[in-house]
């Protein structure tokens, strides 16, 4: 009897230690945490929405945002998340900038209007209506696919990464201008089209009899002090970045986590790996500090009720990866135990609760999915649809196999991707439960969304009582409607309207979709609906009896040959009638009798006589020939010639006359 229990409970072990190795091996071949597969697809599952979100990464003086759709005008704060369609607008002294992704930068002067027409992950597109604006793209493929920036009557396609300025001007303008730093850009007018390149301005008057015309000009003589401030910045964001755990603590794709820089520690820990954990010094200006306490609640568009936080260094943990409490401290963890998907932008990872008049929450942990209490206000889930852009590119097609950054494996024994050694304890697994009292918020329901205000803590019996719920429990909650205010934003949100809103075209054509124009105006506005000549390889030039036999073509683009017409075909136009009309009879044409009309005798013309002097000539005399005389001639006696003086007389007769 003894035997055969013992064979009994040899058998049970021996069943016991199979399935514990074969669940062992199945866990360790999927990668499965503790809690299996449930645990990994709540914590890897894609949201609803996925739009593409900006924020605001620096800010000074008086800016301005309104949201899409709303007709309400809010004050603009550092972290403040930007989508497609909102609009912004700087007063004087006053500048901003937005951050797109890690590597790209928009900058806004005094008095200027900016909207995002296109915020996709597959390309932007601004419209700037006034003032200056200073993009900065180090990467453009990571920026997007395209980046175009629409002008009064202008457009400018950006075709390689560098820095790029546009002078819009203000109300009234004739012309406006553009520079490139550095990059290359094309530019449209309403009627033609240019490319510019680095070091190169160009001044395009938009109206006026000059219309349409640009005129080029050096890069340097278009800087001035906000030029300066840009510089700073990209210096200032260049080391930054140089200093930052890109694909090494966090992907790409959570931007804005080199804010942590400074600010806290990386350390190491065996159920996620590397978590940061911020300085006493980052949060000792903030009173019983906790996550998600100081700060505020905006609505954003399809994402519904969104945090801001005040801490300088938060953007990308109060938006992605999860804070848990460990060894009694607050660590932000950027992943779960395991990493089967990028990481994706959220409003707030909390859980919410309402008792009564006032609203409360605390951080979400990781194994605990999250659930729609963010609806909008027509109803549906969290966010709505996912904007029709598939795994969130825009363009309905997947970004294809997410690897992340390697996770350590504790005692140095190499490193894995997107995985942790299969050995280590605990499985990354947290329970509500484990989050302290301390972590839960609360608001009233007045002041939520309302004010700029952060919350307080919560009394313990009840952040206690809230803990203890499962948050699927309490999914049902709904936050109150933006439209369905008690009371009005509190002075520290509502902005005043700003004094100037855009009335001229915007743009050398206009946007029908979500598509680039880059392609369409180039085609139209340069190469005039026709087909550019491709100039291949040159070649050494032959030549055969004088003339060059492979001539290199001539034009910017192909000319369209002729149609050739046969000369015996007769084309014959019929008259065309309207089924109103009739044609018309034939009339004849009057006899028109010329009209008689006299001769007119001119004399003829006769030029005036012209008095000339006679001319007096005298007789030619010829000079006497003189004849020598012959031997045989006696010799005469030659006649004294006659003068016209008397001639003179003897000494003798004139004294007898003086007598």
């Amino acid at each position: 009897m003894r035997r055969l229990a013992k064979m009994f409970w040899l058998a049970i072990f021996a069943v016991t230690s199979v399935s514990f190795v074969f669940g062992a091996s199945a866990s360790q071949n999927l990668n499965l945490p503790e809690g299996g597969r449930d645990a990994v697809v709540e914590d890897d599952t894609d949201p609803e929405v996925t739009d593409r979100v900006a924020r605001i990464s620096f800010v000074s003086g008086d800016v301005k945002i309104r949201r899409v759709g709303s007709e309400d005008w809010e004050k603009a704060v550092l972290n403040l998340p930007l989508i497609e369609g909102d609009q912004i607008a700087t007063g004087d002294d006053a500048r901003v900038e937005i951050q797109l992704n890690s590597y790209s930068h928009i900058r806004l002067d005094q008095n200027a209007f900016l909207k995002f027409s296109t915020l996709k992950y597959d390309g932007i597109a601004v419209s700037l209506s006034q003032g200056t604006m200073a993009v900065r793209v180090t990467d453009l493929e990571k920026s997007g696919g395209f980046f175009e920036i629409d002008a009064p009557n202008t457009t400018v396609a950006i075709q390689k990464a560098g820095s790029y300025r546009i002078d819009a001007g203000q109300s009234g303008d004739q012309d406006l201008r553009v520079s490139v730093g550095s990059g290359e850009a094309r530019v449209y007018s309403a009627d033609a089209g240019f490319t510019l390149k680095r070091g190169r301005a160009a001044r395009i008057f938009i109206d006026g009899p000059n219309a349409g015309e640009w005129e080029t000009l050096d890069v340097a003589r278009v800087s001035d002090d906000f030029d300066s401030w840009s510089q700073d910045r990209d210096a200032t964001i260049a080391k930054r970045l140089s200093n930052a755990y890109y694909d090494k603590y966090y992907d790409q794709d959570i931007y804005g986590a080199d804010d942590l820089n400074g600010y806290g520690d990386w350390v190491h820990t065996s159920n996620y790996g590397y978590v940061w954990q911020p300085y006493n010094t980052s949060i000792s200006n903030y009173a019983d500090w906790s996550p998600y306490r100081y700060g505020h609640w905006r609505w954003l568009g399809a994402y519904g009720w969104t945090w801001v936080n005040d801490e300088p260094w938060g953007w990308a943990t109060y938006h992605h990866g999860r804070w848990i409490y460990h060894n009694g401290r607050w660590v932000w963890a950027p992943y779960g135990y395991y990493r089967q998907r990028r990481s994706w932008w959220s409003p707030a990872m909390v859980v919410i609760n309402i008792i009564s008049t006032n609203v409360y929450w605390y951080p979400l942990p990781y194994n605990c999915h999250f659930y729609g209490w963010n609806h909008r206000p027509r109803g549906g889930g969290w966010g709505g649809n996912n904007n029709g852009n598939g795994n969130g590119n825009g363009n309905g097609t997947t970004r294809g196999p997410w690897v992340g950054p390697p996770i350590r494996v504790p005692g140095g024994g190499g490193s894995t991707t997107g995985q942790i050694d299969p050995n280590a304890k605990g499985g990354g697994r947290l329970n509500p439960g484990d989050t302290p009292p301390i972590g839960v918020i609360t608001v009233s329901e007045d002041d939520f969304g309302r004010t700029a205000k952060g919350g307080r803590r919560a009394p313990d019996f009840i952040a206690k009582e809230i803990l203890t719920k499962d948050p699927a429990e309490i999914s049902n909650v709904r936050l109150p409607d933006p439209t369905e205010r008690k009371r009005p934003l509190d002075r520290e949100i509502v902005a005043t309207k700003p004094r100037f809103e855009p009335t001229t075209k915007i743009g050398a054509a206009e946007r029908q979709n979500d598509k680039p124009l880059d392609q369409e105006l180039r085609q139209k506005r340069i190469y005039g609906e026709r087909s550019p000549v491709v100039i291949g390889d040159r070649k050494p030039v032959q030549v055969q009896n004088g003339e060059q036999t492979d001539k290199r073509p001539t034009g910017a683009v192909e000319r369209q040959k002729p149609v050739k017409r046969d000369d015996t075909t007769v084309i014959t136009r019929e008259p065309v009638y309207t089924p109103q009309e009739k044609p018309r009879e034939r009339q004849p044409r009057p006899e028109v009798v010329p009209e008689y009309k006299p001769p007119v005798r001119q004399s003829p013309k006769q030029d005036p006589p012209v008095y000339s002097p006679p001319i007096r000539q005298e007789p030619r005399k010829d000079p006497p020939t003189r004849q020598p005389p012959t031997r045989n001639d006696p010799p005469t006696k030659s006649e004294p010639k006659p003068t016209d003086k008397p001639s003179r007389q003897p000494d003798s007769d004139r004294k007898k006359d003086n007598r």
